[in-house]
């Protein structure tokens, strides 16, 4: 087990599900989304909240299997950046305790679960690098999305991923931002703005929303 100390955050995390109460510092969503079954060996586990967060030496990251890495803590969000890849078919735990937000408050551990399934193409050997891109061709003659994604901006970010029967899975985050309990009716419409921005540039770009399967953390 890994024992990293790094910073702040949260709210309460039940079975995969948010505990909410306006009076506490809250989990918005995480990368991946806990439970998530195919996530790449170098991608970040980040959480976000939904207050502005601090480091603090009471503040621990684990995650396990241990993985080589560096934290890191900017506004709402904690991010743990892999050094070294995840083993490949892994199941991997990480786990922030007793998080803290700016305004020295101190919250329940919040944690994710996922399994590592896939190597990105930047890290594969060039006979294997030829061969997908072969079938990215492909796949972007069917989903003309794919030109245009991944793709960020202030209020949304969108990735995606192609299972072996080359169906499209759209994941979109949305950062809406809450600093307390009176705004929260201003975050529920922020998510909802946000939420359609997102799928209006999908639709722009090409993506059947209806068909598609997407994804939004937080679940709005």
């Amino acid at each position: 087990m890994a024992l990293i100390t790094a910073g702040s955050l949260v709210g309460l995390v039940l079975v995969g599900s948010y505990y909410y109460n306006h009076s506490h510092l809250l989990l918005k969503g995480t990368v991946p989304q806990n439970g998530s079954s195919k996530v790449s060996s170098v991608s970040p586990v980040i959480f976000t909240f939904n207050k502005s967060i601090r480091l603090s030496n009471s503040d621990r990251f684990v995650i396990t299997p241990a993985v080589q890495g560096k934290v890191t803590v900017k506004n709402n969000q904690l991010t743990f950046t892999p050094t070294l890849p995840y083993t490949l078919q892994t199941s991997y735990s990480a786990t922030l305790k007793s998080p803290q937000a700016a305004n020295g408050q101190v919250g329940s551990d919040v944690y994710t679960r996922f399994y590592v399934t896939y190597v990105p193409f930047s890290q594969l050997p060039a006979n294997q690098q030829q061969a997908d891109l072969g079938r990215t061709d492909a796949l972007e003659r069917i989903y003309p999305i794919l030109h245009k994604i991944p793709y960020e901006n202030n209020h949304f970010k969108i990735t995606y991923s192609v299972d072996d029967a080359n169906k499209l899975h759209l994941s979109v985050t949305l950062y809406a931002v809450i600093n307390g309990p009176s705004d929260y009716d201003q975050y529920q419409q922020q998510l909802k703005q946000y939420k359609n921005e997102a799928l209006q540039y999908l639709q722009n770009n090409g993506a059947d929303i209806n068909s598609t399967d997407i994804s939004f953390t937080p679940n709005v």
